[in-house]
C-alpha cells in the first residue's frame, strides 16, 4: 500500500485505484463486520426494526465505497465512516443496548480517517463517537448524570488522543516520504550527471579518434591529396572554420580548407591582421573591440583562432566557429574551454603534418634540382623523359630534345673567376626558366652543358625555339658588383633532335642531340645543328 504524499487530495478520487477509498475502507470493514456480529450475538431484548436499519446502513456503507468522491467536496469523505457508525449504533440497539466492544470497533474508522484525511474530518468522527456514547448511555437504561458525563469525557479524550496520535503519525510519514523523495531526486540527479559525464567521455573519445585518423591521413600523403578527407574530419569536430596556411618568411596567409555555414568565405590576409599569429597564443574574437582584423563569421557565437606552430616556424592558423549560444556564463566558459582544448590538439596535428609536408617537398626539391641553378638535375630529367616518351608514343605526338653548351665557358671561368662563372650559370638558368613552358623540362646536364625536353614540339618548332634562345642569351647582363664591368654575353652551341625522327628511347635521343652539339662546336660554335644532318644554321645576326 502506498503511503500518502504531501498533497494527498488525490487519494479521495477514484475508489478503485491502488490507494482509493475502497482500498482504505476495506481493512477495517472486515473487522467491523465481525464486531457487529459479535455484538448481535449476546442475549437480550432485540428489535427486528433495528436489525433491518443496521443492515441498510451497512449496505449504504458498502455502496458508498463505490461513489466517485473526486466529484464531491472533500468533507464528504467522512460519509462512509458515519454510515458505518450509524450501523453499529442501530445494531447495538437491536442487541439490547450492550456496549461491549462497540467503542473499540468505532475507533477503527476514526484511526483510518485521521491517517488519510484532514484533521477537521477526524474531528467530525470524534463528535460522532461522543454522540454515539451519549445515545447508548441513555438507551435502554437510565444512568446518572455523572456516569454519563464521565463516559462522554472519557470517549472524547480517547477519540481526541487517537486522532492526534494518528495525525502525528501522518506527519512523520510525510517527513519520511519527503526524505525519500529527496533521496530519489538526488539519485536521479546523480544518474543524470553520470549520464552526462559518460556522454562527454564518449564525445571526447570520438573526437580523439577523429583527430588520430586525421593525423594518419595527413601522414599518408600530400596535403593537397588529403584535403577533402581533412575537411570532412574537421566538419565532424567543429561546426565551422578555416585552415589558413603560410609561413614566417611569407607575410601572407590564405585559406586552404573551409567548411561550415561560412564555407564560401575563403580569404587571404597578412600576419598583422590575426592576433593569434602576432602573439603566438590562442585568441577569442567574440568580444567586441578585441577581434582579429581578418574575416570572421558574424553569425558565430564563439570565434577562435589557434596558431599552428611547428618547430621553428608558424605554418598557419586554425580558425574555428561555434554557433551554439550558451545559456549561462558557466556554460559559455565550459564551451570555450572544450573548444580550445580540441582546437589546440587539431592545430598541433595540422602544424606537424604541414611541417613534414614542407620538409618532404624541400628534400624532394633537393633531390631533383641542381642547387646552383635551381634547374632540374640529370636524374630527374631522365626519369621524366622516360615517362613523357611513353605518353607521346600512346598519343602519337612529338618531343623535342635540345643539348646546349655555353661557348668558351672554361676560358670565361679562368678570366673572371669561378664566382662570376657561377653568376653566369644562374643567369642563364633564369633565362631558361622564363623562356620555356611549365610543361617543358630544363635541366643542367653537367658543368656548362644543359638539356631541354620540349613536350609536344616538332623538330621545326624545337629549332625555332633554340634559335630564339640563342638570340635572347645576348641580352644577359651580369651584375658583378664592386664597379666591375659586365663581360660580353655568352654564345651557345646547340644540337637538336626529335622523337620519333631521331630515336625512340631517351638514351638514343640524347645521344643524337649530343652528337649534333659536337658537330656545332666543331663548326665554330654559336651554331644550331640538327641531329644526323650537316646543315649549319647560324644564329640570327651572326655572320657566316
Amino acid at each position: 500500500m502506498r503511503l500518502p504524499t504531501a498533497d494527498d487530495r488525490w487519494l479521495d478520487g477514484d475508489p478503485f485505484r491502488r490507494d482509493g477509498l475502497l482500498r482504505r475502507i476495506g481493512p477495517f470493514a472486515a473487522v467491523a463486520l465481525l464486531a457487529e456480529v459479535s455484538i448481535a450475538l449476546p442475549p437480550g431484548p432485540s428489535s427486528g426494526n433495528y436489525t433491518i436499519i443496521s443492515a441498510l446502513l451497512l449496505f449504504a456503507t458498502f455502496i458508498g465505497c463505490f461513489v466517485p468522491w473526486g466529484r464531491l467536496p472533500t468533507g464528504a469523505n467522512v460519509i462512509v465512516p458515519l454510515l458505518y457508525v450509524g450501523s453499529v449504533l442501530t445494531l447495538n440497539l437491536a442487541a439490547g443496548g450492550s456496549t461491549s466492544g462497540v467503542g473499540i470497533v468505532i475507533l477503527v474508522p476514526l484511526v483510518w480517517v485521521a491517517l488519510y484525511h484532514r484533521p477537521y474530518q477526524s474531528a467530525i468522527l470524534v463528535v460522532a463517537v461522543v454522540v454515539y456514547q451519549l445515545v447508548t448511555s441513555l438507551i435502554p437504561v437510565q444512568l446518572s448524570g455523572s456516569v454519563i458525563a464521565r463516559r462522554l469525557v472519557f470517549w472524547f479524550a480517547l477519540g481526541t488522543l487517537v486522532s492526534l496520535a494518528t495525525q502525528q503519525l501522518r506527519f512523520q510519514i510525510r517527513e519520511m516520504l519527503a526524505q525519500r523523495q529527496g533521496l530519489i531526486e538526488q539519485r536521479e540527479a546523480a544518474l543524470s550527471d553520470l549520464t552526462d559525464s559518460f556522454e562527454r567521455l564518449r564525445s571526447r573519445d570520438r573526437e580523439s579518434q577523429l583527430v588520430i585518423e586525421m593525423g594518419e591521413i595527413l601522414q599518408s600523403g600530400l596535403i593537397a591529396q588529403a584535403r577533402d578527407a581533412v575537411r570532412d574530419t574537421l566538419a565532424q569536430l567543429f561546426e565551422g572554420g578555416t585552415v589558413n596556411t603560410g609561413s614566417q618568411t611569407v607575410d601572407t596567409y590564405e585559406s586552404t580548407v573551409v567548411w561550415g555555414p561560412d564555407a564560401q568565405a575563403a580569404q587571404t590576409f597578412s600576419r598583422s591582421e590575426c592576433r593569434a599569429l602576432t602573439t603566438g597564443l590562442v585568441h577569442f574574437s567574440d568580444t567586441p573591440g578585441d577581434e582579429c582584423e581578418h574575416h570572421l563569421d558574424p553569425n558565430a557565437a564563439i570565434k577562435l583562432c589557434v596558431p599552428m606552430i611547428a618547430p621553428g616556424d608558424t605554418v598557419g592558423v586554425l580558425q574555428v566557429y561555434s554557433y551554439t549560444t550558451a545559456t549561462s556564463p558557466k556554460a559559455l566558459e565550459e564551451a570555450r574551454s572544450n573548444l580550445t582544448q580540441l582546437a589546440t590538439g587539431v592545430a598541433e596535428q595540422l602544424a606537424m603534418a604541414l611541417a613534414n609536408f614542407r620538409l618532404r617537398e624541400s628534400l624532394r626539391e633537393l633531390s631533383i634540382r641542381d642547387p646552383l641553378t635551381n634547374l632540374y638535375n640529370r636524374r630527374y630529367m631522365e626519369e621524366t623523359f622516360h615517362r613523357e616518351l611513353s605518353r607521346a608514343a600512346r598519343e602519337h605526338s612529338e618531343i623535342g630534345v635540345v643539348q646546349i653548351d655555353i661557348d668558351y665557358f672554361k676560358e670565361f671561368n679562368d678570366r673572371y673567376g669561378h664566382d662570376v662563372g657561377d653568376i653566369l650559370l644562374r643567369a642563364f638558368a633564369e633565362l631558361l626558366l622564363t623562356s620555356f613552358r611549365g610543361s617543358d623540362v630544363p635541366c643542367r646536364y653537367g658543368g656548362e652543358e644543359f638539356t631541354l625536353i620540349l613536350i609536344d614540339s616538332t623538330l621545326d618548332q624545337t629549332e625555332a625555339r633554340a634559335r630564339d634562345l640563342q638570340r635572347r642569351v645576348q641580352e644577359i647582363r651580369l651584375d658583378l658588383g664592386d664597379g666591375r664591368t659586365s663581360p660580353a654575353p655568352p654564345t651557345l652551341s646547340i644540337g637538336v633532335a626529335s622523337f620519333p625522327t631521331h630515336g625512340t628511347t631517351a638514351e638514343s635521343l640524347i645521344r643524337s642531340a649530343d652528337q649534333a652539339l659536337y658537330v656545332a662546336k666543331s663548326r665554330g660554335r654559336n651554331t644550331i645543328i640538327r641531329a644526323m644532318s650537316v646543315d649549319v644554321v647560324k644564329a640570327d645576326g651572326v655572320a657566316d
